[in-house]
């Protein structure tokens, strides 16, 4: 008895659909109405009825599909999350303000204001086309784009020599890579049975590529963000005890090879011995960083409203980019660099809780890795400035940089798909 086909049921549910305009909910809502219908369609069977009188009395009951349609079409209304949009906007003008602030001391062109500004609009554009697609059409693609991201990397890094040390294209992509890696895992994650050692195993094993992946570009600061949010959609995803192990064993190796790389690039072994004890230091005849003395002295000579940044022995690069906070807190402001603090820290917190509210597990991985990395871009580079941290990567939003403005605007859009879709889960 296939009751699920029956033309009486789907012209029903065919007419409520008709009146919901949002049609990433119509799958879902005629599975949750034929559901409803069928079980009392059987229990009517069950008192008697023929099978075509209890499926005109089970519809009956159901009530009017029109006005059925009309309520769930005010239900399901698809909205943007406005106060994370306007909590963006309010980072990118801070971003825009400092830059100009930094360009009427000859420290920033306008070309790089511009820059700044076209990559925030390209990202905005593509955004608001993410924002319209389904996120969860991308979940039974997870492999395809971690494999590719692969490809790319490596064709990359074969490619392009290095500057110094650093691919310099690879270095200008690492945000985008990571995070494709990331929204990759948290598909593969939904796609594998994780009661199987086996799949546990292939896991691991996919988790701890793009780790070495990353190295090779290098950047230990990415690679730390890498490690920290793929053990956050980990744990996320309710593992079963024994996997756990498994993300233990990917913690050492990741923090093994992190050290080691530290310990043979000197610049980077530099920033490391800062940040121990005297003893340390001693030891390896290094007294401190010099970028962050030089940024605590225009901190401590900071005003409240500001003033001409003039020569700084600070190179320009490292003003506009990773002590963007000590640039905003000397040129705008100390009541400039609080109000930054707040939007910031207002931007985080309604994200986080954004992951709270979403029902669908690929979305809420998928949440949880775009607002982790957000936090650590933000909270590093803050802390670097003011000579707590030897972590740095550059403030989303307000650090100058195309391609990394343009890749968290694209963020930002991929959670408002989420957003919009909260209360759905894949079907």
């Amino acid at each position: 008895m296939d009751l699920g086909n029956n033309k009486n049921i789907k012209d029903f549910l065919d007419n409520i659909i008709i009146h919901i305009k949002n049609k990433d909910v119509h799958k879902e809502v005629k599975m949750e109405f034929e559901s409803h219908i069928l079980e009392i369609v059987y229990e009517f069977i069950d008192n008697g009825l023929s099978e075509e009188k209890a499926i005109e009395e089970a519809i009956k009951r159901m009530g009017d599909a029109k006005k059925i349609g009309e309520r769930l079409n005010k239900v399901h209304k698809p909205r943007p999350d406005y106060v994370t949009i306007l909590l963006t906007i309010g980072l990118l003008s801070i971003g825009v303000l400092t830059m100009y602030s930094l360009m009427k001391n000859d420290l920033v062109s306008k070309g790089m204001i511009y820059k700044n500004l076209l990559s925030a609009i390209l990202g905005g554009v593509v955004g608001i086309c993410i924002y319209k697609f389904d996120y969860r059409k991308i979940k039974k693609y997870s492999y395809h784009m971690y494999l590719l991201m692969i490809v790319l990397l490596l064709i990359d890094k074969i490619l392009n020599p290095n500057t110094y040390g650093i691919n310099t294209i690879s270095n200008s992509i690492l945000l985008p890579s990571t995070m494709i890696f990331l929204i990759s895992l948290s598909g593969i994650i939904q796609l594998l049975d994780l009661s199987k050692i086996k799949n546990i195993m292939i896991l691991i094993i996919l988790s701890i590529i793009p780790m070495f992946t990353l190295m090779a570009i290098p950047n230990a600061t990415m690679v730390l963000f890498y490690i920290f949010t793929v053990n956050i959609i980990f744990f996320m995803s309710k593992p079963p005890k024994k996997y756990k192990l498994g993300v233990i064993a990917i913690e050492l190796l990741g923090i093994i090879t992190v050290f080691l790389k530290i310990l043979t690039t000197p610049h980077l072994t530099d920033r490391l011995l800062a940040f121990m004890p005297g003893l340390f230091r001693n030891m390896f005849n290094h007294s401190g960083t010099y970028i962050q003395t030089e940024s605590m002295k225009l901190l401590d000579n900071a005003t409240l409203f500001g003033q001409n940044i003039g020569q700084s022995n600070l190179s320009i690069s490292m003003l506009r980019t990773d002590l963007i906070f000590t640039a905003i807190a000397y040129s705008l402001g100390w009541i400039m660099a609080i109000v930054s603090l707040v939007v910031i820290v207002a931007f985080l917190v309604r994200n986080f809780v954004l992951v709270f509210k979403v029902k669908d597990n690929f979305g809420k991985l998928v949440t949880a890795s775009i607002v982790s990395m957000l936090s650590l871009q933000s909270i590093a580079t803050i802390l670097y400035s003011l000579g707590l941290s030897p972590l740095t990567f550059g403030m989303p939003f307000i650090s100058s940089g195309g391609t990394n403005i343009f890749t968290n605007c694209i963020m930002i859009g991929i959670l408002s798909s989420v957003y919009r879709r909260k209360s759905l889960v894949t079907v």
